[in-house]
C-alpha cells in the first residue's frame, strides 16, 4: 500500500511540475504580425502560441495601446510584450528571448512625389527635414528616422499613416516592411488618387524581433527560458517552418 501512495504521489508531483501554466502577454495591433481580427492572431502571435504549446505555457494575449503594454511589462503586471527589436536603449529593464523572427525596414511614399521624384532605384534613401510618420511603440524604427535628419510624427495603427500619406500630412511612412505591404495592400481598394510605393532598398539592416520580458514578473527568467526552450522545438519539428509558408515569409 505505502508503495502504491508513493507512485501515486510521484504522478501528481510529476503533473504539477509539467502541468500547463498561463502566462500573460500585453501587445498592440501590428497586423499581419498581432492582429485579433486575423483567425489565427497574426503571424507573430501565431509563433509565440506554437513556442509556448511546446513549452507547457497556455499564452493569455491581452491588447493595448503600444506604449500601454511596454509600461504593463515595465511595471511586472504581463510576462511580456512582441515583437521588439533588443537596442541598447532597453537592455536595463528588460530581458529578451531567442529570435522570433527576422525582418527589415522599408520606406513608403507617394509615387511621384516631390520630395522622392529622383530617387534611383537601391539608392539609400535621406530623410532630411522629411515628415515621417511611425507607429507608437515601434522605438527602433523611430530613432533610425530622427537619426536620418526625419521629422517624426508617431501614430497608433499602420492604417492611419496611410491616411496621412494620402492626405499629404507627412511625405513618408517608415516600418517594418511586411506591415507596410499588408497595410498598402489593404488600402488599394480605396478610391485615392496618388499609389503609395515601398522603396526596394531596405531602410538599414535586417531587424531580429524577439519577446521583450519583463524583469519583475514572478519567475520570468525560469519562463522565458522554457518559451526559448519551446521555440527551438518547433524550429527543430518543422512547425516554424510552416508557419512561416502560411504566410509568406
Amino acid at each position: 500500500m505505502k508503495k502504491i501512495l508513493g507512485v501515486i504521489s510521484l504522478m501528481l508531483f510529476g503533473f504539477s511540475l509539467f502541468s500547463a501554466e498561463t502566462v500573460f502577454f500585453a501587445i498592440g495591433e501590428w497586423e499581419p504580425y498581432t492582429d485579433p481580427d486575423m483567425d489565427t492572431g497574426g503571424f507573430a502571435v501565431e509563433i509565440v502560441s506554437a513556442a509556448c504549446a511546446a513549452a507547457g505555457l497556455v499564452p493569455e494575449y491581452r491588447y493595448y495601446p503600444w506604449k500601454r503594454a511596454e509600461a504593463n511589462i515595465l511595471g511586472g503586471t504581463e510576462f511580456a510584450t512582441f515583437p521588439y527589436v533588443d537596442i541598447p536603449e532597453r537592455s536595463d529593464d528588460y530581458l529578451f528571448s531567442d529570435v522570433l523572427f527576422t525582418s527589415y525596414t522599408a520606406l513608403a511614399y507617394l509615387e511621384g512625389a516631390a520630395a522622392f521624384q529622383e530617387l534611383a532605384a537601391g539608392v539609400d534613401v535621406r530623410l532630411e527635414n522629411l515628415a515621417v510618420g511611425v507607429v507608437r511603440g515601434s522605438d527602433a524604427v523611430k530613432l533610425a528616422a530622427e537619426r536620418a535628419g526625419a521629422v517624426v510624427s508617431e501614430v497608433d495603427r499602420p492604417r492611419q499613416n496611410i491616411g496621412k500619406l494620402h492626405l499629404g500630412r507627412i511625405d513618408a511612412y517608415l516600418d517594418d516592411y511586411a506591415v507596410l505591404a499588408y497595410a498598402i495592400q489593404g488600402d488599394r481598394s480605396k478610391a485615392y488618387a496618388g499609389e503609395i510605393v515601398i522603396h526596394e532598398k531596405p531602410f538599414g539592416e535586417s531587424k531580429r524581433f524577439r519577446l521583450m520580458v519583463s524583469r519583475k514578473y514572478p519567475e520570468s527568467g525560469d519562463l522565458l527560458s522554457r518559451f526559448n526552450n519551446g521555440l527551438a522545438a518547433i524550429r527543430s519539428n518543422g512547425l516554424y517552418k510552416e508557419i512561416l509558408d502560411k504566410y509568406g515569409l
